[in-house]
Parts: structure tokens; sequence; C-alpha cells
């Protein structure tokens, strides 16, 4: 399955939380969830869904690939990977998500959303220890520096979200250097990372 390519807010209305999926916009008086928290559709105001468990964990799953923009087949990979941990393997799913470099580069401000640094990074503007990576599933680790494009940090887009994350700080394990340059102090711990989801839903989900 693709990305999903509909509106983008009706994804969050659907899931019933913000997903930041328009960036910088979603923090504005224009958020469509902001004004109608419901599901869309003629009766989503009135809806009211009792939710089994196999449908829960569908949800969860669905949520997780769309906060984090990625397909069906990138995430069932990343679950893979975590089954294999012997002591919590949601936790170690969720980490692999965050270490994502397009995560990165999002949280780390220098793209207001993941879409916008997954468009960044495809077009060869992102260095991971002073090297090009062009790929926005790739792993970073812990003391690796991210540096964005000098032609990047020139555009007026950048200037602009660089003026509104004067004061922005990004999670614990990460740290910006200076402008267009950032620093992976460290893995994230769960109390680190994206809030809101049941990514135990997901272990589960795969686990059937």
């Amino acid at each position: 399955m693709g990305r999903d390519i509909g509106p983008k807010c009706k994804i969050c209305r659907r899931e019933g939380m913000k997903l930041y999926l328009k960036g910088n916009r979603c923090d504005t008086t224009k958020c469509a969830f902001t004004r109608k928290p419901y599901p869309p559709g003629e009766h989503g105001k009135q809806a009211s869904y009792h939710m089994s468990g196999y449908y829960a964990q569908l949800r969860a799953k669905q949520t997780l690939k769309r906060i984090f923009g990625i397909r069906e087949r990138e995430l069932k990979k990343l679950y893979k990977i975590a089954k294999k941990d012997p002591k919590d393997k949601s936790t170690r799913l969720m980490a692999l998500l965050e270490m994502r470099l397009d995560n990165v580069v999002y949280k780390l401000g220098f793209a207001s959303s993941r879409a916008q640094a997954r468009q960044i990074i495809t077009h060869g503007f992102v260095k991971v220890d002073g090297k090009k990576v062009d790929r926005p599933s790739f792993q970073v680790k812990p003391n690796q520096e991210i540096t964005i494009s000098e032609k990047i940090k020139n555009l007026n887009w950048y200037k602009e979200l660089e003026a509104k994350h004067r004061d922005y700080l990004p999670p614990k394990w990460l740290s910006v250097k200076e402008s267009g340059v950032g620093v992976v102090v460290s893995e994230p711990t769960r109390d680190m990372m994206e809030q809101g989801v049941r990514e135990d839903f997901v272990i589960e989900f795969y686990s059937r």
C-alpha cells in the first residue's frame, strides 16, 4: 500500500488526534482538527464506535504509519527488527521510528513536517557526518552530526522556519549546534519519543 495522499486534515480527524502532517499550519486556527475534532463524514459528529481488540490494534498501526509517513512494508520491516529485542519490543519499535533520518531532521527543527524533511533528504540536501544521505529511512546513530545544505538555508521558507523556531528546543536526545547543524546525543528513551500512540497494540497486531 502506498502513502495516503488524500486530504491530510481528514486523516487527523479520522485518527482522533493531531498528527502534525501539515507542519506549522497545525498550530494555527486554520487547523481542521481544532475546528472539527470528530471523524469526517455525514455522521461524523454523532459517530460512536466500540472498537474490538483487532480494530483498536489496526487503528494504532494506521496512526503510527501516518504520524511517521511510512508505508506498510516499512513498518513491518521495523517490527521484524524490534521483535528480536528480548526486553521491550514496543519501545524498540518506537526508537527505530524516531531514529529515521527524516524524523531526526524534523525533530531538530530543520523542516516544518516529516514530509518536508523527506523531500529535502531525497533531493540530496542533507549530510550525515559530512556524507550526503538521500534515504529518509536511514537509521542515524548516537554522536552522528546532521547538516542541512547551504542552498536550503538560503531559501525563504527555511529562514521563516528558523525565525519561528528561535525558542524551539528539540527533544533531549537531540541537540542543535548552530544553524542547520544538529547532533544525535543518544538513543531516545520512551518518555522522549512521540506520545499519544499505542505501539504495544502495533506489536500485538503483527504478532497475531
